[in-house]
């Protein structure tokens, strides 16, 4: 990811499947982009909350015996 005029750097986002959902991971800094409205932000946003009806992933098998 990168601002315009910015080189793309990697390790903004990382997304794992876990149980029935998912693990979530950004080093973005919601909590400064979403108050300055953002719109990229808020996209990216609803985006991650709304990941499991997008992809209806199936529970992760455990490893455990």
């Amino acid at each position: 990811m990168n601002d315009k005029g910015e080189p793309a750097r990697d390790g903004s986002l990382i997304v794992a499947p876990y149980g029935e959902g998912f693990y979530i991971y950004t080093g973005l800094s919601f909590f400064r982009e979403l108050p300055e409205g953002v719109p990229g932000a808020y996209k990216l946003f609803a985006n991650l909350v709304s990941l499991r009806k997008e992809f209806k992933t199936q529970p992760a098998k455990s490893v455990n015996k």
